[in-house]
């Protein structure tokens, strides 16, 4: 609820009923998405903020404040999934299906302390610059 797209697109402007970005690593792919439910005649205008705000962020980046939020957020999701046994195995069974090799907590955590306020950007930079697939649901207009 803290996220820029939360906070932009559906707090400061009422656009969407429920916006955020998701992603998914596989072994030889990946997939980085944003998502937003709105109204039907709603949908350009929030397309358009979802790729500017993407945008933003491969230009300008992100403060050292909101990297360290971001990384609360994600250590804490993390350490919380560490507390049931069906997320622990899931975890596992993903380690070894994506990396093919055993990462433990530390290394894990580790890794997510070495990101920098430059990587986000650059991770940002790519991923607006690139291909990208739009999928509406709904009524046709």
């Amino acid at each position: 609820m803290s996220s820029r797209l939360f906070q932009n697109i559906r707090e400061q402007r009422g656009l969407a009923y429920s916006v955020y970005s998701f992603s998914a690593g596989y072994r030889d792919a990946g997939l980085f998405g944003l998502y937003a439910a709105c109204r039907p005649t709603r949908t350009a205008q929030v397309v358009e903020l979802l790729a500017e705000e993407l945008t933003r962020m491969g230009t300008s980046g992100i403060d050292e404040q909101e990297l360290a939020r971001a990384k609360g957020q994600i250590t804490g999701s993390f350490a919380l999934g560490l507390e049931d046994t069906s997320s622990r195995m899931g975890r596992l069974g993903t380690i070894e299906l994506v990396h093919g090799r055993y990462t433990s907590v530390d290394e894990t955590l580790e890794r997510i302390g070495r990101i920098g306020v430059d990587d986000v950007r650059d991770l940002a930079a790519r991923l607006s610059g690139g291909f990208s697939t739009r999928v509406e649901v709904g009524p046709e207009s």
